[in-house]
């Protein structure tokens, strides 16, 4: 069984749904659980105000989203022991204002902070693996026309994350995620009048896949192309370069975790591209 966390409750699931329907196997369990929170308020919950490395202060994920959930009469996870879950993936937003909204706590200390969480959650079968998006997932729209070959380039300044969705209305080609996602029913079915899109989906995801993968690698090497390995773009190596990089120069590159996890999941990649 493998638990999918997302910071919000509508965008994400709106992409994984789609990313379920074309990439994975029908018979695979999965639960999917949104936080409904940033990621710096899961580090206050995880580590018990920040005391990451005292296990007296330790809190498992799956215990704070039961938690979380425990009043919730149609959520999967409340009831679903720990040890059925093989793996946790986490999706959440960099955003770094949202974490600092009364501006009492230095970004550097949030950085400090983030960097542990990417430490702690750096493991899908163990407390989890934790995927990034700069600044946030609306950073899938923040594209021309795919393939966008310019797409290596672009970043946003510290001072404009807080209309970022804004500047990607602006910015992208596309009015809104209808390139890349599925739509569904009230219910969370896909018609068989979409299914005929299934096509032009999948190519639209594999120029998602080939821009941010490639711009992960040059993030990381500087070279804006396939990595040689996966481990050339691991979320932790992303961060550090970030923060010389680009948050040095009061920049966030832009890029998106969703394409980075299907490149990284599946071994196969004819699956994906």
């Amino acid at each position: 069984m493998i638990l999918f966390v997302f910071e919000g409750a509508k965008r994400e699931r709106d992409i994984f749904r789609t990313m379920e329907e074309l990439f994975f196997q029908k018979s695979l369990d999965k639960i999917v659980c949104s936080y409904c929170d940033n990621i710096y308020h899961l580090y206050s919950q995880i580590t018990d105000k920040g005391r990451i490395t005292d296990p007296l202060y330790y809190n498992d994920i799956v215990t704070v989203l039961q938690k979380r959930e425990k009043n919730n009469p149609n959520s999967r996870i409340v009831n679903i022991p720990r040890s059925d879950i093989s793996e946790i993936y986490l999706f959440f937003d960099y955003e770094i204002q949202n974490g600092n909204a009364k501006k009492t706590i230095k970004m550097s200390d949030l950085n400090a902070r983030l960097v542990k969480l990417l430490n702690f959650f750096n493991d899908e079968t163990d407390q989890g693996r934790l995927y990034i998006n700069y600044p946030t997932v609306e950073s899938i729209r923040y594209t021309k026309k795919l393939l966008d070959s310019n797409y290596y380039k672009y970043s946003v300044s510290i001072s404009s994350l807080g209309f970022f969705k804004a500047l990607a209305d602006q910015f992208s080609f596309y009015g809104n995620l209808d390139f890349i996602t599925f739509k569904t029913s009230k219910k969370n079915v896909i018609s068989t009048k979409e299914k005929v899109r299934e096509c032009i989906l999948r190519k639209n995801w594999a120029s998602c896949i080939t821009q941010n993968v490639t711009k992960a690698n040059y993030i990381t090497k500087g070279e804006n192309c396939f990595p040689q390995n996966k481990q050339d773009i691991c979320q932790g190596d992303i961060f550090d370069n970030h923060l010389k990089n680009y948050f040095s120069k009061n920049d966030v590159p832009v890029l998106n975790s969703f394409p980075l996890f299907l490149y990284e999941y599946f071994d196969d990649l004819h699956l994906i591209l």
